[in-house]
Order: structure tokens, then C-alpha cells, then sequence
């Protein structure tokens, strides 16, 4: 049940707020122990505390970890509010060809401080949401509580998805939408109408809270050790 939660949060999180790259961190060995995972987290998540103080810059972040066949640690995760001129792109014959002709681009500071680093722009933002849900697994679990970690990290003030009613008949609009069925229940994304169409499915006398616009839908955190 941790784990489908973990990965649940995660999807939110990623999903429902906007980015600005893709990144990917690793953990240089001459400068911390890339094989205990807490005392990093707590070392980079200070660090970008400091840095947003001294660049007035609001950075906002979800982060999970990858373990390497060794046992050393890297991260994976989403970012938004570096300052662009903060950021610079690979050298060719310099660094590796894949993310010079891809057009990623490397965070220097990042790289000073614990190694090296990337970061894409994000082309897909709900094919990649549910791809880095892929690293949370039993084992992973199992290894980050040994190592002083989390499943995952994030900043306050992110949003998730808000429940917002039930409907408990069937209706042939509405299963159109579905695409995944599984043991218990199916499930499918509605893209392209207005995101309200549904409640005219609901019972009159349904039960549902007062509806309020998207802009207007209070900003939830998760239920992880959040940073400030």
C-alpha cells in the first residue's frame, strides 16, 4: 500500500504542476557517500535552500531516487525556477554526444557542489509523469528506509489532484474514456472537453461539494517530508 500511494503522490505531483525540465542528478564519490542517500538529500535540499535565499529565485522540485547495480544512489525528478542564465549547454567533444545533440543543458552549481547533472525540456509531460513512477518498487522501498531516504521529495506548495465526486452508474459517454482495465476497476483521461462536462451524470440527489473553478482550487502538499 506505501508503494501504490508513493506512486499516486507522485503522479499528482508531477502532473498537475507546471516544469520546466527534466533532471537528472548524480553523486560525485570524492565529495559525499554515494551510497547513503539520506545524508545527501539533506545536504542538497539545504543547499537549495541557501541558493534560492541568495539568488531570489523561487525553485521548486520533486525528486525520487534510482539505485545503481552497486548500491550507489542518483536522482530523477522535475524542476522549475532555475534562472536561465544559471543554466548552460553540454560542450561538444567535450561531453557525451547524446546531450550535447539533444539540446540538454547542465547546471554548473549543481556540478560544483555534488556531481554531475542534466537537464531536458520536457516534450510529454504526462508520458513522463508516469514513466519516473516506474523507479518506486518494493525493492526500492526496502533499500531507501535501509539508507536514511524517502521514496521521494518535493517542495511545499504543490499542487495534487482534487477529488471532486462520484458516480456510480454506467453510462456509455463516459466509459468511452476508459482505457486501462484491471482487477477491480478501469480507468481512462478526458482530454479535449471541458473538464466539467461529467457532472451532468451525477444523481440529483448525488452528494457533491460545491464546485469551484481551477483557478480557484485550493493548492494541496503531499504527505512526504516537504521542504521549505
Amino acid at each position: 500500500q506505501a508503494i501504490s500511494r508513493a506512486k499516486s503522490v507522485i503522479f499528482q505531483v508531477a502532473f498537475c504542476n507546471d516544469w520546466d525540465f527534466f533532471f537528472t542528478g548524480t553523486i560525485d564519490r570524492t565529495r559525499f557517500d554515494r551510497y547513503h542517500l539520506g545524508d545527501y538529500y539533506k545536504s542538497f535540499t539545504q543547499w537549495l535552500r541557501d541558493y534560492r535565499k541568495k539568488y531570489s529565485c523561487d525553485i521548486k522540485y520533486l525528486f525520487v531516487p534510482e539505485l545503481h547495480e552497486d548500491g550507489a544512489w542518483h536522482i530523477h525528478g522535475f524542476v522549475r525556477g532555475i534562472p536561465g542564465d544559471h543554466l548552460c549547454k553540454f560542450i561538444p567533444g567535450l561531453h557525451p554526444k547524446k546531450l550535447v545533440e539533444r539540446g540538454y543543458l547542465n547546471w554548473p552549481a549543481y556540478q560544483r557542489k555534488f556531481g554531475f547533472c542534466s537537464l531536458g525540456v520536457i516534450r510529454d509531460l504526462e508520458a513522463i509523469s508516469h514513466y519516473i513512477t516506474e523507479y518506486i518498487t518494493e525493492d526500492l522501498g526496502r533499500c531507501v528506509t535501509s539508507f536514511g531516504g524517502h521514496l521521494y521529495r518535493c517542495s511545499v506548495g504543490l499542487a495534487r489532484a482534487v477529488h471532486e465526486g462520484y458516480i456510480y452508474q454506467s453510462y456509455v459517454v463516459l466509459d468511452s474514456y476508459l482505457e486501462h482495465d484491471g482487477m477491480f476497476c478501469s480507468t481512462g483521461w478526458v482530454r479535449g472537453v471541458d473538464w466539467v462536462f461529467w457532472m451532468q451524470y451525477i444523481p440529483v440527489d448525488g452528494e457533491l461539494s460545491p464546485l469551484e473553478a481551477p483557478e480557484d482550487v485550493p493548492v494541496l502538499m503531499s504527505n512526504v517530508d516537504v521542504e521549505q
